[in-house]
């Protein structure tokens, strides 16, 4: 520890510093915690897009900016994913599944999206894995698709056609 004064007053930023440590600016204090006021909300309301700066003279306050633009990216890109999955599913692709790179939360949620796509598939007749079947289904198949969803969403809400498939199922099987 360095101490350039035995009392408060000008010394007193350079107490709990290693000697040659630098004094961090109070100015670039000051703009990484703007910078951390302005990402967060922009996070909570869905904008991943947005990231700090990281060319603080600082490396503390670099490295943190660069870890808080890191975790973003994994957030937006885990999301984008799931979200092209669900957009493929909603026109009727049965064998977009999620690609297979996501851990712990999103490890889940690629699990569950996958298996669930999986038992529509089961229920609709369709064959074969989301991994194995990808890029070579038939042009029949892919065909007819399309055409089961409509008639599932003219028939009745899809929880309520699958609950009764599987009560069916259960019951006499």
């Amino acid at each position: 520890m360095v101490e350039t004064t035995n009392g408060p007053g000008q010394g007193m930023k350079y107490r709990d510093r290693e000697a040659g440590e630098a004094v961090t600016d109070p100015d670039q204090k000051a703009r990484f915690c703007a910078e951390i006021a302005a990402l967060v909300p922009a996070v909570i309301c869905g904008d991943l897009t947005r990231r700090m700066s990281d060319d603080y003279a600082d490396s503390d306050f670099r490295r943190s900016a660069t870890i808080l633009n890191e975790l973003v990216a994994v957030i937006h890109d885990n999301l984008s994913d799931f979200n092209a999955a669900m957009a493929a599913l909603s026109q009727g692709d049965l064998q977009a599944g999620m690609r297979d790179k996501h851990r712990g939360a999103f490890g889940q949620l690629q699990k569950n999206f996958n298996l669930a796509l999986a038992t529509v598939r089961t229920v609709l007749g369709e064959q074969g894995s989301d991994q194995s079947r990808r890029g070579r289904r038939s042009s029949a198949a892919c065909s007819r698709a399309p055409d089961r969803m409509r008639s599932l969403s003219k028939s009745g809400p899809p929880t309520r056609i699958l609950g009764r498939f599987l009560r069916r199922r259960t019951i006499s099987g």
